[in-house]
């Protein structure tokens, strides 16, 4: 929309955001900027949805502020602070790194950016079609295609197709999305979206003549268990860290826990971790996470040494 045709109520959001997003980093700073919006401007997303915002680490991003995803990265100028950190800072020269349930390209673009400095390649995987869509503008405007590839294709433990459910959030024009399987097809607020392709990483990476893989960042709504059922192959013959938010709610829906993975993964010589706030230690497969690494144990003195930590 010109400019010259938004609403008083628009444009004293977009310039109030825009002040607020330049703030040095705060706790609490994100849930502050969602009560102004909340109490302030509310209704503005209605006259003007889109946003393109200049992020706290230079990029641009083209953001739907009806959606509750990207309405955190319009007021904070930045997705995911503790969990982007301590994933930007596993990416190696020359690094091919695959970012599995990209979304919008929240993580995309920053990994992009790192990527491009460091002669490394970003694969983006997303399925469904309207996340697809601004995911491919949001890396255009970044000017990232020498570095990212975006894939439509969703990853699981076997080929085929399979149907999602995305979040339904005031008409946002992406979101949040599931494979509707089993308990998930009773849950709230999610709508049917797409029925895409599925094939599993060991399938795609022969299929895309993959020679290289050492980061995995895998969001995924709890069909983490199911990714790795298929990609065990790839993960023997490359060793990526896996970098992953592990939505014990949605596990809990496909009828996984978390030490699930002990089995799978163990054999292979990975290793968890946690990250929180105090930073990363080792963890039992048996606790409760969200957002973990899965580090094989020939690189664990590598990921210390990046992040810091003694482990």
């Amino acid at each position: 929309m010109p400019p010259e045709r938004l609403s008083t109520r628009v444009r004293m959001r977009d310039a109030s955001f825009r002040v607020f997003r330049a703030f040095p980093r705060f706790r609490g700073k994100a849930l502050l900027g969602i009560w102004l919006y909340r109490n302030v401007f509310s209704g503005a997303e209605e006259d003007a949805p889109f946003a393109t915002v200049h992020m706290r680490d230079g990029s641009r991003m083209r953001l739907d502020t009806r959606s509750r995803t990207e309405r955190w990265a319009f007021v904070a100028g930045e997705y995911e602070p503790r969990l982007t950190p301590v994933l930007l800072s596993l990416v190696r020269q020359n690094a091919t790194i695959l970012d599995i349930g990209a979304n919008v390209g929240l993580m995309t673009v920053p990994l992009g950016l790192l990527a491009q400095r460091l002669d490394g390649y970003v694969h983006a995987l997303e399925p469904v079609q309207d996340n697809f869509a601004r995911l491919t503008e949001n890396v255009e405007i970044n000017g990232l295609g020498p570095s990212v590839a975006c894939h439509r294709i969703a990853l699981g433990s076997a080929s085929g197709s399979v149907d999602m459910h995305r979040e339904d959030h005031h008409c946002a024009s992406a979101g949040n999305a599931v494979v509707a399987t089993g308990k998930v097809l009773q849950e709230d607020g999610l709508r049917p979206t797409d029925t895409v392709q599925i094939e599993t990483l060991d399938e795609w990476a022969e299929r895309t003549n993959l020679t290289r893989c050492d980061l995995i960042k895998i969001d995924i709504e709890g069909y983490e268990y199911e990714f790795v059922l298929g990609a065990r192959h790839t993960l023997r013959a490359f060793r990526p860290i896996i970098c992953g938010e592990f939505n014990w709610y949605f596990l809990k829906q496909f009828g996984h826990t978390f030490a699930d993975f002990e089995p799978l993964l163990a054999p292979l010589g990975y290793v968890p971790l946690s990250i929180s706030r105090s930073g990363l230690s080792r963890c039992e497969w048996a606790a409760r996470r969200e957002d973990a690494l899965l580090v094989p144990e020939d690189r664990l003195q590598e990921v210390a040494e990046r992040l810091g930590s003694s482990l």
